[in-house]
């Protein structure tokens, strides 16, 4: 993982481990929907979401459709 500038993270920063949260994030909400609650969370970071062949996924695409690649 790295930050905004290209500088590797240390390893306790990994999401997974930090984030409070124990469910996932609704199917019907959206990408953009999904990076902009993380923003909120992880301010200093930029986040890009992958589909399962690892292209950059459209904003306006629905989050099960991302999951639908892996």
């Amino acid at each position: 993982m790295h930050d905004v500038t290209g500088k590797k993270v240390r390893s306790d920063k990994i999401l997974a481990m930090n984030n409070p949260h124990t469910s996932r994030t609704a199917d019907n909400l959206t990408v953009s929907d999904l990076i902009n609650k993380l923003k909120i969370e992880f301010p200093k970071y930029d986040f890009r979401v992958l589909d399962g062949s690892g292209n950059i996924v459209n904003g306006q695409c629905n989050l099960s459709n991302v999951r639908a690649t892996y």
